[in-house]
């Protein structure tokens, strides 16, 4: 609790549990919905108990060519980016009582910041459902 630590949507596992969090906003850039996805599932997971785990590889991953100048230039505005959203999600609170209304009202105040289209915010409410 307290710390964030990045993670994606590559080989990886969620219980039951944390199936809630397993929405991938689409309205962000695809190279980080998944890590931001990650985040935000994080901040969650502070308020009901549960914990991140990491373990050794399962998979090989063969890594697609890049055009590295260019992917260093949007890299840069995407780490910007994503040190001011955990600056937000390390402070954010909320009332609500209950798991649904919390993710619910977290994702509004994303697409408030910025961060994704109000397009996800309607899907995260109908994922939870």
């Amino acid at each position: 609790k307290g710390f964030f630590s990045p993670y994606n949507s590559q080989a990886t596992i969620h219980y039951y549990d944390a199936f809630w969090g397993l929405y991938l906003p689409f309205t962000v850039d695809g190279r980080v919905s998944d890590i931001w996805r990650g985040y935000v599932v994080q901040r969650l997971m502070w308020d009901i108990g549960l914990n991140l785990l990491y373990a050794p590889p399962i998979v090989k991953h063969e890594r697609n060519d890049h055009n590295f100048s260019s992917d260093t230039r949007f890299d840069q505005h995407l780490s910007q980016r994503t040190e001011t959203l955990i600056q937000f999600l390390s402070s954010w609170a909320d009332n609500s009582t209950t798991l649904p209304a919390r993710i619910e009202n977290l994702w509004i105040e994303l697409h408030e910041r910025n961060y994704i289209d109000v397009i996800d915010v309607d899907g995260v409410k109908l994922w939870i459902q």
